[in-house]
């Protein structure tokens, strides 16, 4: 347990770290990108709202859903990402450490404008670890979080081991800032601070590093 408190506290940190970062917008804007294209919020009123507008509201982790990609330029050296999940409006920052956020209604009316027409990404893991071997089928793996429920509370005494994403895009799942865990006993996914218990044979099955059927 002791490492998912840490995290969840660094990811509280991680945001306040973001919003003590940078008072306004961007000064180049924010390109946001999506499979079929991107779109640019110039910087100005309407960028400076849709970030800090993105920044207020923390929130738990998400499961694998489509996604943008928000491209946030500060100067010609000094870039950030982020990701926006349109279909629950949560937008991951990454940085060291993830933190999820919900955006008010003035950035999502920005971000829904900005992605008119565009379709987003989708997750597509190539391939998985968990606890630094190859599992088969990394496809089918999007059911270890398509089958779970969220609980407020995760197991004592977890021992936990690393699952790692590899996809063609980066993702709020698989960029560097992204922390999945398994427990090894109980069927319990920790993600991002947030826990995710699913049924017992499909945690079994990653353990085992087999197809999740």
């Amino acid at each position: 347990m002791r490492r998912a408190f840490v995290a969840t506290v660094a990811s509280a940190a991680a945001l306040v770290a973001i919003v003590g970062a940078q008072a306004k917008a961007p000064q180049g804007g924010i390109d946001v990108c999506g499979a079929s294209g991107c779109s640019h919020v110039a910087g100005g009123p309407d960028a400076e709202q849709l970030y800090i507008g993105s920044l207020q509201d923390l929130r738990r982790a998400e499961a694998p859903a489509p996604f943008f990609v928000l491209h946030l330029q500060w100067s010609e050296t000094q870039k950030q990402t982020a990701y926006w999940l349109p279909l629950q409006n949560r937008v991951r920052w990454g940085g060291g450490f993830s933190a999820w956020t919900q955006p008010d209604a003035r950035a999502e009316t920005i971000l829904r404008q900005a992605t008119n027409g565009i379709e987003p990404f989708r997750m597509q893991p190539t391939r998985i670890t968990v606890g630094g071997r190859t599992v088969q089928a990394p496809q089918t793996y999007l059911r270890l979080f398509q089958r779970g429920r969220w609980t407020a509370e995760g197991p004592l005494n977890a021992v936990w081991i690393r699952l790692r994403i590899t996809s063609p895009v980066e993702s709020p799942w698989s960029d560097d800032a992204a922390t999945i865990l398994l427990d090894r006993k109980t069927p319990f996914v920790f993600i991002d601070g947030a826990f995710l218990k699913v049924p017992q044979a499909v945690a079994q099955r990653a353990r085992q590093r087999l197809p999740i059927r």
